[in-house]
């Protein structure tokens, strides 16, 4: 059986619009005034919405909000430092987690 559309997201971006799966994603960064969606290998898209937005659309999809500039998809590989609130994604990238979504992140990744 192949994906169903609720494992994709629809997102605007300078081209036009995009429709990728959610397993492709790792995060989304807000970045110089402008919204990246980081995939899984490292590569990006630019996004042209706000990303109140990309929080919007992507929290039905498994996606969370850790800190101002940052959505994470929870479906992927996920490392919690919790002494430093340092998150480190599927890319080896290290995000600290703001301090009021520790507590939500603990909760949602079952710490």
């Amino acid at each position: 059986m192949g994906p169903t559309t609720s494992n994709f997201i629809s997102l605007k971006t300078p081209e036009g619009i995009i429709r990728v799966s959610t397993f492709r994603i790792s995060h989304f960064i807000l970045y110089e005034c402008s919204v990246k969606m980081i995939f899984s290998d490292g590569k990006y898209q630019k996004v042209s919405e706000s990303m109140k937005a990309v929080e919007e659309a992507s929290d039905k999809h498994g996606f969370f909000r850790i800190h101002q500039n940052f959505i994470v998809n929870l479906g992927q590989e996920l490392h919690l430092n919790i002494k430093m609130r340092e998150l480190t994604l599927i890319t080896g990238e290290k995000i600290i987690v703001a301090k009021d979504r520790l507590k939500q992140i603990k909760e949602l990744l079952s710490v």
